[in-house]
């Protein structure tokens, strides 16, 4: 049965609803007249494509320099990136260690990872639960909770929805990231720990902050502790769900930099996100757009900014577009 998000993927449906109907006309409205529940699909699919839309678009480069841009990117060897699970054959072998392992371990296993693109959702022995994003690593030593408390450490991005301390002898729940110590007692909040960047958002109780041998901070409800290589943190007000609704499938953005979605892309779905003219990387964009589908993700992004994009086996490139 066809869905809304198949039309995403279409580009002459996208094309059509990004023109107000002056391009393929004929074929949509024929389209349509074909079946009663094909004018909801297509509503349906009009108000996805509506939520992402662009703003504060530069100037895009000469076809000429977009491309001498493109062929010098795709000749040069890429720096390789250190990513928590290994890529294409080694997945296979990554993947038959860790069965096994689970396969003796079970159910006592106290370390998780997720591949690129999946999510996982875990409770641990204390009755926390844990959404684990893409591409992300929790574990905890085997003597849960023998020191009187509740400690975990993370690599990547997790949503924790912790057990109230006071059910379990008032020991405190604390989460390693790195540098970053984070305590509760009961709460709701999502830790970041990328290579290049560390954020706690709270979304309801209380957290106390300690990163880089800094004193102590506490947040409150709607509020964020973020740290990004070669910048000062901070503590700022925020919307939570930006950062939280990931656990649904959809990404948000708020005015974000093409280059810095990139980096998203690239942690999310292990893809090489080539950026051909440096213009493009100014491009912004603010809304939501669903995630589970990289080719509807990506497709959404390049029209809304007005560029193109082609995902050519584990890469992913956006250049300006051709003039027609």
């Amino acid at each position: 049965m066809l869905k809304p998000e198949d039309l995403l993927v279409d580009d002459r449906f996208v094309a059509w609803s990004m023109s107000e109907g002056k391009l393929h006309q004929a074929y949509w409205a024929a389209w349509l007249d074909e079946a009663d529940e094909h004018q909801e699909i297509a509503r349906q699919a009009q108000l996805m494509l509506q939520e992402l839309d662009f703003q504060d678009v530069k100037p895009a480069a000469t076809a000429d320099a977009a491309w001498q841009k493109l062929q010098h990117q795709l000749t040069q060897e890429k720096p390789k990136r250190t990513y928590l699970l290994y890529r294409h054959w080694q997945k296979a072998a990554a993947i038959l260690l860790i069965g096994l392992a689970v396969w003796f371990m079970w159910p006592n296993s106290s370390d998780f990872r997720t591949d690129f693109a999946e999510q996982q959702q875990l409770t641990l022995p204390d009755g926390t639960t844990v959404n684990l994003r893409a591409n992300s690593h929790l574990w905890w030593e085997d003597e849960w909770a023998a020191q009187g408390i509740r400690e975990v450490h993370l690599e990547g991005e997790a949503y924790f929805a912790v057990s109230p301390a006071k059910s379990h002898a008032g020991m405190p729940f604390v989460v390693k990231a790195n540098t970053l110590g984070i305590k509760v007692m009961g709460t709701e909040f999502n830790v970041v720990n990328r290579s290049n960047r560390r954020q706690v958002t709270l979304v309801e109780g209380s957290v106390s902050i300690v990163d880089q041998g800094q004193s102590s901070q506490v947040l409150r409800p709607a509020q964020q502790y973020y740290w990004q290589a070669n910048e000062p943190s901070q503590i700022r007000e925020v919307t939570t769900a930006i950062f939280t609704d990931w656990r649904n499938d959809r990404w948000h953005f708020d005015q974000m930099l093409l280059s810095e979605i990139a980096l998203r892309i690239e942690e999310h779905y292990g893809k090489d996100v080539i950026i051909a003219n440096g213009e493009l990387q100014q491009h912004s964009l603010s809304g939501t757009a669903p995630a589970k589908n990289l080719k509807m993700l990506i497709n959404a992004i390049s029209v809304s900014l007005g560029i193109s994009a082609q995902i050519d086996g584990e890469r992913i490139i956006f250049s300006a577009k051709q003039p027609q």
